[in-house]
C-alpha cells in the first residue's frame, strides 16, 4: 500500500507480522474516505463545547467494528471532551487492551512528563500523566486536530505491548478510521 499524499503519521507499505501493527495496516483502507464528523451539539455540557466534533460518528464506529474492534462506550461527554471506549482482543494472539479516542478542547489536562521512549510521528506528543491521573497510562496526543481541538488516545489493560506504543497505534487507528486526516474541516 502506497501512502497517499497528505497522509501523515504511521504507515505500513506491506502487511506487518505484529498484530497491533497489522490492525493499523488494515485500517489504512479507510484513508482517503473521510467521515464528516458532526458537532456534539445539544449533548454538550456547556454551550462553548457544542461545536466540538464527535469522534464517535456511526461510520467511524462501523469501520472500527469491521476491523474487529469492539465498541464498549460511545459518545461519553465530559468537561470539554467527547470520548469513545474501545476494546481489541488482538485476534488469535494473547493480546487484549482497552483504549479510548477523545476529542478535547484542552490537551493540557493531560499534563505530565513527556516521553521519548519510543519512536513516534512528530505530530504526536506522548505524555506520562502526573500521579493524580496515572490510571490513563501513556497518552498520545495529536495537537493539530479538529480546528484547534486535540485528538487523544490512551491505552490500558495492555499485555504484550508498552502503553506508549499502544497509545500511538490506537491514535493512528482512530485517525485512519475517520478517513486519514483529523486536520480537515468538519
Amino acid at each position: 500500500m502506497i501512502q497517499p499524499a497528505g497522509h501523515t503519521g504511521i504507515w505500513f507499505e506491506t502487511e506487518p507480522d505484529d498484530p497491533l501493527e497489522k490492525l493499523v495496516y488494515e485500517s489504512q483502507r479507510f484513508v482517503g474516505q473521510p467521515v464528516a464528523l458532526e458537532p456534539i451539539g445539544e449533548r454538550a455540557l456547556l454551550p462553548q463545547w457544542e461545536d466540538m466534533p464527535d469522534p464517535c460518528h456511526p461510520e467511524v464506529i462501523r469501520r472500527m467494528e469491521e476491523l474487529g474492534v469492539e465498541v464498549v462506550d460511545t459518545g461519553a461527554i465530559g468537561a470539554g471532551i467527547v470520548a469513545c471506549g474501545l476494546m481489541w482482543d488482538g485476534g488469535n494472539v494473547p493480546t487484549s487492551f482497552g483504549f479510548e479516542l477523545v476529542v478535547t478542547e484542552d490537551s493540557s489536562v493531560y499534563s505530565g512528563k513527556i516521553s521519548d521512549d519510543i519512536d513516534h510521528p512528530p505530530e504526536i506528543n506522548l505524555v506520562i500523566p502526573s500521579l493524580e491521573s496515572i490510571n490513563v497510562g501513556c497518552v498520545a496526543i495529536h495537537e493539530k486536530s479538529y480546528q484547534g481541538n486535540a485528538i487523544v488516545a490512551s491505552a490500558s489493560l495492555v499485555t504484550g505491548y508498552g502503553e506508549c506504543e499502544t497509545s500511538v497505534y490506537s491514535l493512528q487507528l482512530g485517525i485512519n478510521a475517520a478517513g486519514g486526516n483529523y486536520e480537515s474541516k468538519i
